[in-house]
């Protein structure tokens, strides 16, 4: 058919296609801008003085498609997904949920059942490897097993069984991190270490002398941080042979807690809020006043520390010396998920945001959307908020 047609009709036949093409699928951008104007450039060019010089403008459109074919697949998700790593269960030690670098999701990429439960959480996401576990189902003859699927493709890599020990199915904290290459996972009872690449289990730690329990779990550089069943104990080991480093007890027990800067920020029930010595266990500042009461999660990123308790109060405190920067009330923001970038806060899903030098509403789309929200999760200048119940609840 391109025989019969004159070249001015067939590269205006190019020039139509890829705009109805981009037009429909995606936001016009750079690369996108670049192959059109190619297009229209050569659209203008009627009646060229030959078919040679018509055939090698052809030639050259069909290379510069190609390339920036391959060029978006790489960076825009079509082919290996390069987004910053997801390696903890609010993405990072200090439960921050910012991401550096990655793209807007905008279509399904592949979907797979999982052969039992789907866990609370996240899965955790490295190398291009996504890991998620399954929980235990009294109905189901599956058992709970921890599966590791390619990013790009859902291919399955390795599934293993992994079923946790007494209280575990009812956990809903941080659990499991990949640092330096090796997944930890708490079982309820011990720490497991396994090489993500291949599932083969290569460590199994257990939590300090007289201590009943492994509970919450993180880690950074040499240090692997737990707590007991209550949350009033909490301890840590090096990381990478399970050697007692130190443990504290607390009058009241905490929920989720925060590594950040060489500290182990805690927050107990009983109003509380500790920053304490990764090295060595000993206690940097504690602040009892103003420090709000009830289950808590605290995030941290640079010199601040955002405390998020049961009775709606968000707090923030320095880092340094955990001086009370401000206070303020959210109703129902502990239950609906919080994120912090160095600029704001972001609640209620993200759908409310703080500044986080005063902690004033810097917006507030509340009425936006009908439902209970996920936590929200950060991209730079974007936030990702979710609902994933038909009723009010944010």
């Amino acid at each position: 058919m391109a025989n019969s047609m004159r070249p001015e009709e067939l590269d205006g036949l190019i020039l139509t296609v890829l705009k109805d093409h981009f037009r429909r699928n995606r936001p016009e951008n750079i690369e996108e801008r670049l192959l059109v104007r190619t297009a229209e450039a050569l659209n203008r060019q009627r009646k060229p003085k030959n078919r040679v010089l018509w055939a090698m403008a052809a030639s050259l459109l069909f290379v510069v498609t190609a390339a920036l074919f391959v060029f978006y697949s790489e960076t825009k998700g079509w082919g290996r997904v390069t987004a910053d790593a997801w390696t903890f269960i609010e993405h990072d030690a200090g439960n921050s949920r910012f991401l550096k670098s990655g793209c807007i999701p905008n279509r399904v990429l592949w979907e797979k059942e999982i052969p039992s439960w789907a866990s609370t959480y996240k899965p955790l996401v490295d190398n291009n490897r996504l890991i998620i576990s399954g929980r235990y189902r009294p109905d189901s003859l599956n058992e709970p097993r921890l599966s590791a699927y390619n990013c790009s493709t859902g291919e399955l890599q390795w599934s293993r069984p992994f079923r946790g020990g007494p209280g575990f199915e009812t956990k809903r904290f941080p659990d499991r991190c990949i640092e330096s290459g090796l997944l930890y996972i708490s079982d309820g009872e011990r720490c497991h270490v396994i090489n993500p690449v291949d599932g083969r289990e290569t460590a199994l730690f257990d939590p300090p002398s007289g201590i009943q329990g492994w509970a919450f779990l993180s880690a950074t550089e040499d240090y692997l941080v737990g707590s007991d069943r209550t949350g009033n104990r909490l301890f840590c080991l090096n990381r990478a042979d399970g050697r007692m480093r130190w443990s504290f007890q607390t009058e009241g027990a905490s929920y989720v807690p925060a590594l950040s800067d060489g500290k182990l920020l805690i927050h107990t029930d009983n109003g509380q809020a500790f920053a304490l010595s990764l090295r060595d266990g000993r206690s940097l500042w504690q602040v009892a006043e103003n420090a709000g009461d009830g289950r808590s999660r605290v995030y941290s990123m640079g010199t601040k520390v955002l405390v998020s308790s049961e009775n709606d109060y968000v707090m923030l405190f320095s880092v340094s010396d955990g001086r009370l920067l401000w206070k303020n009330y959210v109703r129902g923001s502990f239950w609906s998920g919080t994120a912090m970038d160095a600029q704001a806060v972001y609640l209620a899903g993200g759908m409310r945001v703080l500044d986080i030098e005063s902690g004033r509403t810097l917006w507030d789309k509340d009425n936006a959307i009908n439902g209970n929200c996920a936590s929200p999760t950060l991209l730079p200048g974007f936030v990702l908020s979710t609902a994933y119940e038909s009723r009010r609840g944010c």
